[in-house]
């Protein structure tokens, strides 16, 4: 390694893991001209800075190299290794948020398809069940309920809820008499016919998903 003059960086002006102690050294180093600096190959330098990227100390480098401390301070220091450990961590940082998003999208894709196979499977036995007159607790099963509104919450809490003033209010749902089936002019109320035997689906499925919850 080259012992120019003009090749030594104002190290105060350099981001640094350096203690402050660390730093008194190097300062003491480099007023004393640097000795031994000239003798460190390249390929020596090289594996300092793959241990030190790999999370190696500089006493341990020190050691493990048979290199005076102060050295392997100034060469680190002047070959900014705390800003290219920085720079790594952040790009595997990156790397591991983008994984993470990729494999949330991954789950509520997946938790979706489960809840659209449920649905449907349900969907067909509440027409059934309301044509031939039965309460819902005769055919629906208890579990395929309980999966099904598991699935439902875990994809809400997936989602990120929306922050802003303009979020849209959840739907509220009127089970009364005899009117008919309709959604109110603002679409957050939905109003259903209870003539029939809907209403009392509706209160039978409301009793279901507590019940569940219980268990």
């Amino acid at each position: 390694m080259s012992d120019d003059k003009k090749d030594i960086i104002d190290i105060s002006k350099i981001d640094t893991d350096l203690s402050y102690k660390e730093e008194k050294e190097l300062q003491e180093f480099i007023k004393e001209d640097m000795p031994g600096l000239s003798s460190v190959e390249d390929t020596t330098i090289g594996g300092m800075l793959s241990m030190y990227m790999k999370g190696k100390s500089y006493s341990e480098l020190s050691s493990h190299f048979s290199t005076k401390k102060k050295i392997v301070l100034f060469i680190a220091k002047q070959n900014d290794w705390y800003i290219k450990k920085t720079e790594y961590l952040t790009t595997i940082q990156d790397n591991i948020q983008s994984r993470l998003t990729q494999t949330k999208i991954e789950s509520i894709n997946f938790l979706t398809d489960i809840v659209g196979a449920y649905h449907k499977i349900m969907a067909e036995k509440l027409a059934e069940g309301m044509a031939s007159g039965k309460r819902p607790s005769e055919f629906l099963e208890p579990k395929e309920m309980q999966t099904y509104f598991k699935a439902l919450d875990a994809i809400d809490k997936a989602i990120p809820k929306q922050l802003d003033s303009n979020a849209p209010s959840p739907m509220t749902v009127n089970i009364h008499g005899d009117s008919k089936t309709k959604v109110s002019e603002d679409g957050k109320t939905l109003e259903i016919e209870s003539g029939g035997n809907a209403g009392n689906v509706l209160k039978e499925l409301a009793r279901l998903v507590k019940a569940n919850k219980k268990d």
